[in-house]
């Protein structure tokens, strides 16, 4: 068998992350996920190694796209180990959250838990000033954050769905 030559360089590169941020959108997330199995809370990348990996061919694209990256500050959410006798639904009553939230955010295909299994939770009293990209909708920030498009317009004083480019959007991580 004739296998071809292979050169010595590197796949990917090592792309810093200073804090937890949400990435701005998922068609590019499903090319690093291959790369960065431990980031599983897409949008939000939380409390990772410090970098992420991306493709070295596109290495200066991803370096430009992480200076867009919208920051979100560790403390808007809550660790939650999980100890004997704790179920999903317990937890999420414990915590004003349903337990498909906590499913969904935490990206479980069921409600099995484990003794020692840590759980994020979003802090529920936080706001996040949310910076308006190429490409967003009202829809598709309300679906990347969990809220409702009724809610969205509502904290923002809003009557209609146009948004314009650079324009911060207010989301409450519950609606109060």
């Amino acid at each position: 068998m004739h296998f071809p030559a292979i050169d010595n360089q590197p796949a990917f590169t090592q792309l810093a992350l200073e804090k937890a941020v949400i990435l701005p959108d998922q068609h590019d997330w499903a090319e690093l996920e291959v790369l960065n199995p431990g980031f599983r809370r897409f949008p939000v990348l939380l409390n990772g190694p410090g970098h992420v990996l991306v493709p070295t061919a596109r290495a200066q694209e991803w370096q430009l796209a992480a200076t867009e990256f919208q920051a979100l500050p560790d403390s808007r959410w809550r660790q939650v180990v999980v100890r004997r006798g704790d179920s999903l639904s317990r937890i999420a009553g414990q915590h004003n959250v349903s337990v498909s939230e906590l499913r969904q955010f935490n990206q479980l295909d069921s409600d099995m838990i484990r003794i020692g299994q840590t759980l994020l939770l979003p802090s529920r009293e936080e706001k996040l000033d949310y910076v308006v990209r190429r490409g967003d909708s009202l829809w598709r920030i309300a679906k990347q954050f969990g809220v409702s498009v009724k809610d969205l317009k509502r904290w923002n004083q809003r009557d209609n769905n146009r948004l314009r480019l650079g324009e911060t959007l207010a989301i409450h991580l519950s609606a109060p």
